[in-house]
């Protein structure tokens, strides 16, 4: 996608025998990711289609985020709304390469993390060019397997600490000590 588009950017793309024309409307930031709906359409045709674009501001060139939970957020936005009408997720970077192989890994539903990134390697040649991005993609993949969802919205957070907090006789634990002890691991 087309980045850095701000609220209300319109941004014209063109050679020879196209034109297209890309309008943000509408903006989401935190600390994390800008989220931008953008709408694209290609001059002498009727019809518009809705993108999403989604940036990790977080993430360096050439290295990785401090912490793998924002990539874990943005995934799961992302993935939030989506269905196959909508068209494929394109996951992308601001080079071009190093960031796709969480997508994947989610959609492959194995844990071949060399197989799937050297099979993504074949497309995009330079895709995870340190040992710290490839520790880095473990790292996500192992937080999402062993933790899963730990996301509570706000509204909600008062009932799920009380589940939390509540002992299973299966494991002899609270849900709270449970999930500490997959920390301290």
């Amino acid at each position: 996608m087309y980045k850095g588009m701000n609220y209300s950017d319109t941004v014209i793309l063109e050679d020879d025998d196209n034109r297209i024309i890309l309008k943000s409307f509408g903006n989401y930031e935190n600390d994390y990711i800008n989220a931008s709906p953008i709408d694209l359409s290609v001059d002498g045709l009727n019809e518009s289609h809705e993108l999403s674009q989604y940036h990790m501001t977080s993430w360096p060139d050439h290295g990785v985020p401090e912490y793998v939970s924002p990539l874990l957020r943005l995934h799961k936005r992302a993935t939030k709304n989506w269905n196959i009408s909508k068209g494929p997720i394109l996951v992308h970077c601001s080079a071009g390469v190093g960031r796709t192989a969480l997508e994947q890994a989610s959609k492959e539903r194995v844990v071949d993390i060399a197989g799937i990134i050297n099979r993504l390697r074949e497309q995009r040649m330079q895709m995870v060019q340190t040992v710290d991005q490839y520790a880095f993609v473990h790292d996500a993949v192992l937080e999402r397997v062993i933790c899963g969802e730990t996301e509570i919205p706000t509204d909600k957070y008062q009932s799920e600490l009380q589940k939390l907090k509540e002992h299973d006789p299966r494991t002899h634990q609270t849900g709270l000590e449970s999930q500490v002890n997959l920390f301290l691991k």
